[in-house]
């Protein structure tokens, strides 16, 4: 195959796929124009994807599955298998999912999630609940490889589940409440200019009422222990 033919092929774990540049697609785009994405030809059946918890690893992966599985139990079971990861340790799992979700919805995230500073696509959630973004987020990954955008967005959801628990592990409690706080925060599950305080429900192991801390999502933000702002409001009465 020579170089300058618009199928490329490439391999990405057990994933092997051909690339179709988004500019042989369209004759009329101008010269130089960049593409967003690219279109994928795929070897193997889009279908058979779907995650698995290796225990070996303790890691969350993708495997090929049951060709005549339907998308819609593909999607239930890999939301199973994460949940069930998740609840591995003393720790809600929603408090997980936002930890892993502050990666995923993120600008520099990749399509179908990451886009514009002003208009990301993870900007079109408005679910209201953890279990309904952890549906969501599963959905768009799959159905984006589905409709032959490639395995990137799969594969970084699946790096984002894993370093989230990986990061609860290393005990930094400020840092998971910071990535756990922005996760509900570009969720629209809090508000954004307002202080925000570590729920009971998804504070981590051992933390008590005078360790939460209040978080301030402004230009400069502070970490504000609850005891100092008691403090603060006696002092002024």
């Amino acid at each position: 195959m020579s170089a300058s033919h618009p199928l490329q092929p490439k391999s990405m774990g057990i994933y092997t796929f051909f690339t179709l540049e988004a500019a042989t697609l369209n004759k009329a785009s101008k010269r130089g124009s960049s593409r967003k994405h690219a279109i994928y030809i795929y070897s193997r059946p889009t279908e058979s994807l779907i995650l698995c918890h290796e225990r070996s690893l303790n890691k969350v992966i993708v495997i090929a599955g049951n060709p005549a599985a339907s998308e819609q139990s593909i999607l239930a079971d890999s939301c199973n298998v994460i949940m069930s990861y998740f609840s591995q340790d003393k720790v809600s799992s929603n408090r997980l999912l936002y930890i892993a979700i502050s990666r995923v919805f993120d600008p520099q995230a990749p399509l179908p999630f990451g886009g514009k500073k002003s208009k990301p696509g993870y900007a079109e959630y408005s679910g209201r609940n953890a279990y309904s973004l952890l549906e969501y987020t599963i959905s768009m990954c799959f159905k984006w490889y589905w409709g032959c955008r490639g395995p990137g967005a799969l594969q970084f959801v699946v790096d984002s589940v894993n370093h989230a628990l990986e990061w609860h592990r290393e005990r930094d409690r400020d840092f998971l409440n910071e990535l756990m706080l922005k996760g509900m925060k570009r969720a629209g599950h809090i508000e954004w200019s307002k202080a925000s305080y570590v729920p009971p429900a998804l504070r981590q192991e051992g933390e008590r009422d005078n360790d939460v801390r209040a978080v301030f999502f402004t230009p400069r933000r502070c970490w504000v222990p609850q005891t100092k702002i008691q403090m603060i409001v006696q002092s002024a009465e």
